[in-house]
């Protein structure tokens, strides 16, 4: 059976304000798959850059994998998250991947 996993992170600045981001009209943490040879921390580092604009992140910690349902290649599958912590000071938000509307 095939395994579904993603990686993200929750990124706050100095006054615990996170950001997230919206997709589809629903709030989400940036996250998304990893790529071939990148692990769970490069994917989440990677996927914030893109949906959100920051690249300045200082990795906080590791806060633990979710797992939820998810509707995959047309079928119900466990989904694994992957969620780190990141502390930013960067304010301007400029996401690369424009289905994403970030917000902090």
């Amino acid at each position: 059976m095939k395994k579904f996993i993603s990686a993200g992170g929750i990124v706050k600045n100095k006054e615990n304000m996170i950001c997230l981001t919206n997709e589809n009209d629903r709030w989400l943490i940036p996250k998304g798959t990893p790529k071939p040879n990148e692990n769970l921390l490069e994917t989440a580092v990677r996927e914030i850059a893109e949906e959100t604009g920051i690249t300045k992140l200082k990795l906080l910690s590791k806060l633990g994998t979710v797992t939820r349902k998810s509707f995959e290649e047309g079928k119900v599958v466990d989904k694994e998250i992957h969620v780190f912590l990141f502390e930013s000071n960067q304010k301007e938000l400029n996401p690369s991947d424009k289905k994403h509307h970030a917000k902090s």
